[in-house]
């Protein structure tokens, strides 16, 4: 079994016997089959950090769920510097000077033919749409430093800009915690007029590095991802892939204008949302990664499947056609109604959980 541990299964049966093994392959195999969330089991490595580094040797990780040193398991939260939540891990407290970058969007009405963003001193405009139509800035008369951009009619604007933003804080039990988050680059950092490399502080899931305070040898459990490629033809703004959840989009391209496509959303982890107007229909390559560890409900869902089929196994294992022990094969039913009712509505659930045209959960 690649999920359920035998021993663990062994005691939710209350019995050692040889079928159980292999019928909890079978329960897992017929169960996940039926559900388009791509679970992976764990994997555990031990490595030995250097330089306060650990590199784990695969990427685009799904997540960590335990680091263990010298048999203690560290908080990982203590060890994760984030650009989303504006965090970053140091290993000496002191003052800091951190330049960054930030992204914003915003939604402005025009006044006078000219739109006023609400920030000044801007690093780029990268986005301007009026009714769904996508403007070239260079069109545009604008000026970064008061935040202003001219325009040929008065109307509903939304741009999209960087900022860079330079702060000086301190660090507070070696976290340093930024005044924004979602920051889009860290462009340096300095502690006492010494620029750091900011390599040495950055820790990530999609290069599968953490940083470590101390080097020895870690044991990490981790959750994959794997990688798909799809090619359809939408006639909308909202692309559903087979595979959920979308943990990384590696590339979209049009691939019948041969324009690669980079404004779109990830909603709930399974929909990709294009906030720019595209062409349609459209055929679409996507690039993408989903990797995600077996929910518990799943599992109980397993369990009891490998309950209900053990209890039946004297009356023909409960639609079960043949089984195997030593040589002798067994071949299972894939069919829903060979499940228990309780192990069937928990995969309904999930079936369920889809995400419709304009983006909220059935």
């Amino acid at each position: 079994m690649r999920y359920i541990n035998l021993t663990e299964l062994q005691n939710f049966i209350g019995s050692n016997n040889a079928q159980l093994e292999f019928l909890g392959n079978s329960a897992e195999s017929i169960i996940l089959k039926q559900l388009d969330w791509t679970f992976l089991p764990a994997k555990e490595v031990t490595i030995t950090s250097v330089s306060g580094l650990l590199t784990i040797g695969e990427q685009y990780l799904s997540e960590i769920t335990y680091i263990y040193l010298n048999g203690t398991e560290l908080d990982i939260s203590g060890l994760t510097y984030n650009l989303v939540n504006g965090t970053i891990n140091v290993d000496i407290d002191s003052t800091y000077l951190i330049r960054y970058l930030i992204t914003k969007e915003v939604t402005v009405a025009s006044v006078d033919l000219l739109i006023t963003l609400p920030d000044q001193d801007i690093t780029e405009i990268t986005y301007l749409e009026k009714d769904s139509v996508i403007l070239d800035i260079n069109d545009f008369i604008y000026d970064l430093v008061n935040g202003t951009i001219t325009v040929f009619e008065d109307g509903t604007y939304t741009i999209r800009y960087t900022l860079t933003k330079e702060v000086s804080i301190d660090s507070i039990n070696g976290l340093i915690t930024l005044p924004d988050q979602n920051i889009t680059e860290l462009k340096y950092v300095y502690r006492q007029g010494i620029e750091l490399d900011i390599e040495d502080f950055t820790y990530n899931l999609t290069d599968g590095t953490i940083i470590v305070n101390i080097d020895g040898i870690y044991t990490v459990r981790y959750i994959p991802t794997i990688e798909f490629k799809e090619i359809h033809t939408i006639n909308s703004r909202y692309f559903n892939p087979k595979h959920y959840p979308i943990k990384y989009v590696i590339s979209v391209m049009d691939t019948i204008r041969n324009v690669e496509l980079v404004d779109f959303d990830i909603i709930d982890e399974q929909v990709l949302a294009f906030y720019a107007h595209i062409p349609q229909p459209v055929r679409l390559e996507v690039i993408y990664r989903s990797g995600i560890g077996l929910k518990e409900d799943i599992k109980y869902a397993i369990m009891i499947t490998v309950k209900s089929w053990f209890r039946n196994y004297q009356e023909n294992l409960n639609n079960v056609s043949s089984y195997a022990i030593g040589d002798e094969r067994v071949t299972f039913s894939k069919d829903l109604r060979s499940l228990p009712m309780e192990a069937r509505e928990i995969i309904n659930e999930y079936q369920n959980k889809r995400v419709t045209w304009y983006g909220s959960i059935l």
